[in-house]
């Protein structure tokens, strides 16, 4: 490829010093560009071998000193060969008292007795392989170089050391291209160097490049010398092969760069069978790490230990449970010198290695976690380094294929909400990660499903002391939850799976708990059929097995198979990892409560349904008010029952369905209520006409404020807590406890009412009398059973606790039993009636009380 090299950029390369003859044996390089480079000095005879060189940039190399070489090498072009050539750059020239003046190149005029080429030159004459140290000659003329020339006689090479000329040596480098390409029988290869001795080389044998496929994969062999071992990285450990001698006379290369460059020798060593079986060594690992745990850790050898550490994490797949825990050690003694050292350690070698780490095998990575806790260290290290990492700008943000960071500066009295966004990648669309320090923007324009949003009002509750300490709020996320089954290992669910990425906030030395306005969290799901599924975070509450729980977080919005936006109103210093949580199956003890509210539901059910019967069946009973509000709170209620059945079904899970749920049960619950007020006022005050009224009263109100708050923010209200489709966190005080508070107040005070009136009446029958004692009895303890199943469940639903699970069942059974037994068996008129209607028999003697 050299020989037909027209033009090399090496601009940018950050280079230093340039050497003569490493440009040399190019001979159709028209153009070099060095530009943008830190060159300071450039050797004598550097460009002299690029016979067909016209160009070379030396442009924005702010240090280099000037010198006689390239106006030389200009000026000879042009007068020996007419060859036009430009160079381009400045440089600095020395003015005296320390001082030194810029000026172009081409202008430095102090080589008055400046000669390209070296007089009285000595270079080694011989031919062979080996030459004798007396085989010198002293080259004469005015441009002497000296000459490298390896021919090809039949099947033989031919070497040949001699002096020459530079014109002659220009001309024959020229038609390299020509009878240097293959080296068959009559090929030449010229090479020319300037210097005393410069063709004295050493010769050698060696192997050419290789590459080998096995089983183990692919490996690429390096040039190697003949009698001699290569060892290239393999697995865990390394591989080596041995490059033996040829079986040909003459196998010998030499060192010169342009033969080496070109390649074009047949003859080379011969490459023995790799040796792997030191592929899957790990102790040569362990004692890499063992030897850096003994060093001590400081700001001076930060970067170079961390650049080790980089390396050798790069083999993580093949950790032993001890390695594992070597290199969170290390980690642990670099990530609190992060703040005092430069990022480009944080961001080159530090995440790398964490992120390398994270692929040790999960049983190794549990086995480690037993003995010395390396999962949660692991964890607790990416939640400390964007807590310390440097913050040169407004905010950083780094994605690596296992996790991402951010953080962001913050003033407590501008802060106006942040939004951090992102997108490990797919197939369509390339990994991506942003911050946004405004609330009010939507991550989902650049295509960024993860996305956690924190409010405006997030630092508000802050006292004086804790805004001190916010400077700023940090951000992490995580492919998967891998580290995460680590620390919970044992007490992990087996019938939990989470099934998207995790994204995390956190406000470090600061909690933040009770928030005014949610936090907001999207995530993407990497399951298609998710089935029942959950926001939750990561709860490291003290006390308690580390666990993902679903306290205070509300599904708001869901889509089957693409994603889950859920609101939370808390933000811990552990950060908030929410996370959508799969139950393919529930536990023991949740999968009971379930089988056991259908069958408490059943229960009350039926015992709703046979009350509305008996006392539809009886046209006596039918007629009266009393009978009528029973019957319509009777069917307000196992209407309410069948709701709660059928929303604990699959297809609930859907937000549309599950908005359907919350809202009917919302109705119901409320309609069952106002049906008790209705009996309290007319045990109060006799309503003989009024049944419309009261209908249009019981029915109408709860629909009202159902109405209402569906409208009111376009359906969000109700949501998905838990298990439970029902109502978020304002609109259940709102909506819901307002409305039930106000109608209970007005039970107990016409109950209250009506005992007084009753008792300062001394002309009422006595019968009467006992009747409406009943009658008070029946309504307060329904009202009573009511509260203690559905409205204290639904208000308690958030904390999720077995508890209030066991006391709905209870009585949610004894309220439909109480009905039906107080109601239908206890009153003697009644069991006359259902008797009558029963039998077929006249019932128009029955006196039953109004």
């Amino acid at each position: 490829m050299s020989c037909i090299l027209r033009y090399r950029y090496l601009d940018n390369n950050n280079m230093t010093y340039i050497q003569r003859g490493v440009f040399e044996n190019l001979p159709n390089l028209e153009k070099l560009y060095l530009q943008n480079n830190q060159i300071q000095i450039s050797e004598n005879g550097a460009f002299l071998f690029l016979p067909r060189i016209i160009y070379i940039d030396l442009r924005n190399n702010k240090d280099m000193m000037c010198g006689c070489h390239l106006p030389a090498l200009v000026n000879y072009a042009k007068t020996t060969f007419n060859r036009p050539m430009k160079v381009e750059g400045e440089c600095q020239t020395d003015t005296g008292n320390n001082q030194n003046k810029i000026i172009p190149i081409m202008e430095y005029s102090q080589c008055k007795n400046y000669s390209l080429f070296q007089r009285n030159l000595q270079c080694q004459t011989c031919s062979g392989i080996t030459c004798k140290e007396s085989e010198v000659t002293n080259c004469t003329g005015d441009e002497p170089v000296c000459q490298f020339k390896l021919s090809m006689d039949g099947i033989k090479l031919k070497f040949e050391k001699s002096c020459s000329t530079f014109r002659k040596c220009d001309d024959a480098m020229k038609n390299n291209t020509l009878t240097c390409n293959e080296l068959t029988s009559g090929s030449t290869c010229v090479a020319c160097c300037i210097g005393n001795l410069c063709n004295k080389k050493d010769f050698i044998v060696v192997c050419n490049e290789n590459t080998t496929a096995t089983s183990n994969g692919t490996f690429h062999w390096p040039m190697t010398k003949v009698g001699t071992n290569v060892t290239i990285p393999c697995h865990a450990n390394v591989a080596t092969r041995h490059c033996s001698s040829g079986k040909m006379e003459y196998s010998e290369m030499p060192t010169s760069h342009y033969v080496k460059s070109l390649k074009c020798s047949p003859f080379t060593g011969v490459w023995k069978e790799p040796d792997m079986s030191e592929c899957y060594n790990t102790e040569r690992i362990t004692q890499q790490l063992e030897n850096i745990t003994s060093e001590d850790i400081n700001e001076e050898n930060v970067e170079e230990i961390s650049t080790i550490v980089r390396d050798i994490s790069k083999k993580a797949v093949y950790f032993k449970a001890k390695d594992i825990d070597l290199a969170v050690d290390i980690q642990e003694k670099m990530v609190p010198l992060i703040s005092n050292v430069s990022t480009n350690i944080t961001l080159n070698n530090i995440l790398p290695s964490i992120n390398d780490m994270i692929n040790t095998p999960e049983e190794i990575l549990m086995e480690a976690e037993q003995s010395g806790g390396t999962g949660s260290r692991m964890l607790e290290i990416l939640e400390a380094i964007p807590e310390n990492i440097p913050l040169e700008e407004q905010q950083i943000t780094v994605l690596h294929p296992n996790f991402g960071i951010g953080a962001i500066k913050v003033e407590n009295d501008s802060f106006n909400g942040a939004v951090y966004g992102i997108s490990f990648g797919n197939k369509e669309n390339g990994a991506k990660t942003m911050i946004y320090n405004n609330s009010d923007t939507s991550p989902q324009a650049k295509m960024v499903i993860d996305f956690i949003s924190l409010p405006k009002y997030l630092l508000r509750r802050l006292n004086s002391k804790e805004r001190s300490n916010v400077s700023r709020i940090t951000f992490l996320s995580l492919k998967d939850d891998k580290l995460y089954r680590v620390k919970q290992n044992s007490s992990a669910k087996a019938n939990a799976t989470i099934i998207s990425n995790i994204i995390a906030a956190d406000v470090p030395n600061v909690q933040t708990m009770d928030l005014d306005e949610p936090v907001t969290i999207s995530v993407g799901l990497t399951e298609k059929n998710p089935g029942n599924s959950k926001c939750v975070f990561w709860d490291q509450t003290p006390g308690q097995d580390p666990h993902w729980s679903s306290k205070g977080c509300n599904t708001t919005t869901y889509v089957p198979g693409e994603k889950m936006i859920c609101s939370c109103d808390h933000l811990t210093s552990f950060a908030v990892l929410m996370e959508i949580y799969a139950i393919p199956a529930h536990g023991n003890t949740s999968h009971l409560l379930y089988i056991t509210s259908y069958i408490g539901c059943g229960i009350s059910l039926a015992c709703l349904l046979l009350t509305v019967i008996f006392y539809v069946c009886s046209k006596y009973l039918r007629k009266l008010m009393a009978s009528k509000i029973l019957i319509n709170l009777c069917i307000s209620l196992a209407i309410t029952n069948v709701i709660f059945l059928a929303g604990m079904q699959s297809y609930a899970s859907e937000i549309t369905a599950c908005k359907a749920v919350a809202a009917l049960l919302h109705f119901f619950i409320l309609t069952s209520l106002m049906w008790t007020a209705v009996e309290a006022l007319h045990i109060f005050v006799r309503m003989p006409s009024s049944m419309m009224k009261s209908s249009i009263l019981a029915w109408g109100l709860p629909a009202a404020i159902v109405a209402i708050t569906l409208g009111i923010n376009h359906t969000n209200n109700y949501i998905r807590i838990a298990d439970v489709c029902w109502l978020s966190k304002v609109p259940l005080y709102a909506a819901f406890l307002a409305p039930v508070v106000a109608i209970l107040l007005f039970n107990f005070i016409v109950i209250f009412l009506a005992i007084c009136r009753r008792s300062s009446k001394k002309s009422d029958e006595q019968s009467e009398h006992e009747i409406k004692k009943m009658r008070v009895f029946g309504i307060f303890s329904v009202t009573f059973l009511f509260v203690l199943s559905w409205v204290i469940a639904f208000i308690a639903v958030e904390e999720g606790a077995e508890v209030f699970h066991i006391l709905f069942i209870i009585f949610n059974i004894l309220l439909g039993m109480f009905i039906f037994i107080f109601y239908c068996i206890c009153k003697k008129d009644a069991r006359d009636a259902i008797s009558s209607c029963a039998c077929n028999r006249e019932t128009g003697n029955f006196n039953i009380n109004q």
